[in-house]
């Protein structure tokens, strides 16, 4: 049971993650339509994402150092939402003041992306001491429920705004954004604070520090190839629905909504699997998903309408990877440390994006006569390379935790332990292999001698 102020505290931390969900799903949806509405090209548009993922990456170790030298964590989590969210607004007045000048446009997404790096290493160390490692999987698919609910809505609004108005539709976005920024503000000035942190020891002995976990370093190196090919396809998805397929705004939407709709449909499972078994064995397990799709885009979406079982079975593998990762990464970083270890980890993955963007934009421009593939086609099958490597240094590098450690050594054991426990097969293999935590506790616990009594005489 949680305590009143803990059971507030999660409260306030879930209608923040809804409205943080409502503006990041707008803007990850829609900045793309937004560029080429204003007549840019998808070369300036990977640049434009690629700088916001550089500002955010090299903003976190400021971000924790100052997080950990001052303990203001809720402060901190106060401006830099309103910050992240609100300077959006000036991005969508750039058409009316400033003649729709790229410049700014990145200027003032530099600046949300700033505020977003801030965000990150205080809001992961307070939440980390909000809920318990126990509960955590619990929780988060709560959360994440609400937040794919509300940025459901968002999205469908704002797709239908435009397909009536493009100018009304991303005044509203740009609007949904200001208000999100105040709501953030707000619902984190009500949480209950936490335990502050201690004064901040040299920043490099820090990092040093925290590298030499090796299991944030080997997490990191598996999720650095993963992003980079994760984002190098994310980022010109609208482009390749808008320009390759001809389809109009409303299909933007509909490809989000179809991942987000099975993302809350799975968001439970996936709490539920992820405390019962371990956060590595569903990482891995819905990892194989996610390196699966882009050769799902590549090979069968010739038709608008396919783009909706494709991105439905996306939203399935990609929530129980996010939900996983994140909590893998909480339990393998000390409490009093976590924001170093987060932002070390946030930064490694927006240097992934921005290599990725930059590097899919440029190739997405090339023809490969040899194999009969050009443009965004080929922004797929690199999507693809990096994904399937990334899952290789996941099951080679990425290991249990020393409590959590498991008897099964292979990669059959992490599939059969996460679909035994959803399908719920009577087949002995599956069955062999699907242990519970407290069942390989007590495996681990050696067996007791047996008490034999002897009667004298």
């Amino acid at each position: 049971m949680f305590s009143t102020k803990n059971k507030m505290a999660i409260d306030y931390t879930t209608y923040e993650g809804a409205t943080a969900a409502a503006i990041g799903s707008l803007i990850s949806t829609f900045l793309t339509a937004f560029c080429l509405y204003l007549g840019y090209d998808r070369v300036i548009i990977g640049i434009l994402i690629a700088l916001q993922l550089l500002v955010w990456a090299i903003m976190q170790i400021p971000a924790a150092f100052i997080t950990q030298l001052t303990g203001y964590r809720k402060r901190i989590s106060i401006i830099s939402s309103f910050v992240a969210r609100f300077s959006w607004v000036f991005v969508g007045l750039v058409p009316y003041l400033l003649n729709s000048s790229m410049a700014m446009i990145i200027l003032f997404a530099m600046i949300a992306n700033a505020g977003a790096a801030f965000l990150g290493p205080a809001w992961a160390s307070w939440i980390g001491d909000i809920v318990h490692s126990g509960e955590r999987g619990k929780y988060f698919s709560r959360r994440n429920k609400y937040s794919v609910v509300f940025a459901i809505i968002a999205v469908i609004t704002t797709g239908i705004m435009l397909e009536i108005s493009p100018e009304t539709g991303f005044n509203y976005m740009f609007a949904v954004a200001g208000i999100a920024g105040v709501l953030s503000a707000i619902f984190f000035a009500f949480t209950p604070n936490y335990r502050s942190i201690g004064v901040a020891t040299n920043p490099v002995k820090e990092i040093k520090s925290v590298m030499s976990n090796r299991f944030f370093k080997h997490f990191c190196m598996a999720f650095f190839l993963w992003q980079f090919g994760f984002i190098a396809w994310d980022t010109f998805s609208e482009v390749y629905i808008i320009q390759n397929l001809s389809g109009s705004y409303i299909w933007l939407a509909i490809a989000f909504v179809s991942g987000s709709v099975a993302s809350v449909i799975m968001q439970k499972f996936w709490g539920r699997v992820s405390d019962k078994y371990t956060h590595r064995s569903v990482m891995i397990f819905a990892c194989i998903g996610t390196v699966a799709a882009p050769m799902l885009w590549f090979f069968f979406v010739d038709s608008l309408w396919l783009i909706i079982p494709i991105e439905f079975f996306s939203g399935m593998m990609l929530a129980g990877f996010n939900m996983a990762s994140f909590n893998y990464l909480l339990e393998i970083s000390p409490y009093d440390r976590r924001q170093y270890y987060t932002a070390i980890f946030w930064a490694i993955i927006g240097i992934a994006g921005f290599f990725g963007t930059i590097t899919s934009g440029f190739i997405s421009t090339l023809w490969i006569g040899l194999i009969g593939v050009g443009g965004l086609k080929l922004s797929l099958l690199m999507s693809f390379i990096a994904r399937a490597a990334g899952f290789v240094l996941f099951i080679r590098f990425v290991k249990e935790l020393p409590n959590n450690q498991s008897w099964v050594k292979y990669i059959a054991g992490d599939f059969a332990r996460v679909t035994g426990s959803f399908i719920k097969s009577p087949l002995l293999p599956i069955k062999k292999f699907a242990v519970s935590k407290s069942r390989l506790e007590k495996k681990a616990k050696p067996p007791e001698r047996k008490k034999y009594k002897f009667k004298s005489g």
